[in-house]
């Protein structure tokens, strides 16, 4: 028989249905608690330096050293936001320490890719952000792996993202119209190199259809080019990215919205991408599944704590480098109409956060408003707290 994505192969067993094949239940099912524990806790933990000043998550860095009431206030932090993605809130202490050492994929250490892919597993690799907000610079950083494979030899797919296939096929390039997740995996196969461990995906579109595709993936079997490579079990895993909303003084899309449709609009979408962020890192925690969240603004000045952070959760990447160009002809081609010139180290140092952005990284937040308009709508007040969930995991 074919094989079949398998979403919780090292996490926890799917909790939830699937409208078409019913409740799964995983045999890892015993370890659910601690695993999806360890995959939010690992990532708070990581952040020690940032605690609370109000009821909420607001943030505030301290020294790696926290005294014994900001280590209860982060421990209150983390049972909060895992309350309210609908996990377990009566983890102690203990459970935190021992689960920080859980947070990453098992089993998936670079030494050991090889005899993966040998064993027919591979990672399917998908990164979730909103449209125009960072998921380039983030896949120029991966393609500094040998071990990860991505869809630019398509040649013509816009920043080498996998709607654009299947556009091409005549499909709508919303994933949330898509109903045949076999022909997906078929299409993107032909251009996948199946040798590697690691297969990268990078379509913004999937924003806001994260459950859906997941369900889609799910049920889809493998398709023969899968099989034919020995390819015998897909294991999903996610990295979110968010922008503060300052950052996007370094878009010309979001310049161009602000100029043309105002500041109302703007924030308006803005907050829609927050939710939406928020609303699918519930779902996949909920299902077990692996995701490593990531504030743009730490990919860019933040880069060794970010780097440490992509190589735990994914060790089989290996070690990254951020002043690595993407080759043309090799990694990506003139058709991909790859925007991004340099390295994303050299970019981050042409840019610096409080000159350009009016963003402090000490505080981790947007302090100038002459750089960029703070957000104005009736719904501020909601889109900051999704901000300070997605904080929180950063």
């Amino acid at each position: 028989a074919q094989g079949r994505l398998d979403p919780t192969p090292f996490s926890t067993a799917v909790r939830g249905s699937s409208p078409a094949s019913g409740t799964t239940t995983s045999i890892h099912s015993m370890f659910s608690a601690l695993i999806v524990l360890s995959n939010l806790a690992w990532v708070l933990a990581s952040h020690s330096s940032r605690v609370s000043t109000n009821l909420r998550v607001q943030s505030e860095r301290h020294g790696s050293v926290a005294s014994g009431a900001s280590r209860a206030l982060r421990r209150s932090q983390q049972r909060r936001v895992l309350t309210n993605a609908g996990g377990d809130d009566n983890s102690t202490e203990e459970d935190s320490e021992a689960v920080t050492l859980v947070g990453r994929l098992d089993g998936y250490e670079s030494v050991k890719c090889q005899d993966l892919v040998e064993s027919g597993k591979r990672l399917l690799l998908m990164e979730v952000t909103a449209p125009f907000h960072g998921s380039t610079a983030l896949a120029g950083v991966l393609m500094s792996s040998s071990n990860l494979s991505t869809l630019c030899s398509y040649g013509t797919n816009w920043e080498c993202e996998g709607s654009w296939i299947m556009e091409d096929q005549g499909w709508d390039k919303h994933i949330s119209t898509w109903q045949d997740f076999g022909t997906v995996l078929q299409s993107y196969s032909e251009f996948w190199d199946l040798q590697r461990p690691i297969l990268l995906e990078k379509t913004p579109n999937r924003i806001d259809a994260v459950e859906k595709e997941f369900w889609g993936l799910k049920s889809a079997p493998l398709p023969p080019k899968m099989v034919e490579a020995a390819v015998k079990e897909l294991q999903p895993v996610y990295v979110f990215t968010w922008r503060p909303p300052c950052l996007a003084a370094l878009s010309s899309h979001a310049q161009e919205t602000l100029m043309d449709k105002g500041l109302e609009h703007w924030t308006h979408w803005e907050l829609i991408y927050y939710q939406e962020l928020v609303d699918a890192h519930k779902f996949l925690l909920q299902q077990g599944i692996p995701v490593l969240v990531i504030n743009i603004a730490d990919l860019m000045w933040q880069q060794e704590r970010t780097q440490q952070r992509i190589e735990h959760f994914l060790p089989c990447l290996g070690r990254l480098d951020f002043t690595y160009q993407p080759k043309t002809g090799e990694d990506v081609f003139s058709g991909n109409l790859w925007k991004l010139e340099g390295s994303l180290r050299s970019f981050s140092e042409k840019n610096q956060p409080l000159e350009c952005c009016g963003y402090e990284v000490d505080t981790a937040k947007c302090i100038d408003p002459d750089k960029w308009p703070e957000l104005n709508s009736p719904d501020k007040e909601q889109a900051e707290e999704l901000m300070e969930y997605l904080l929180a995991l950063s």
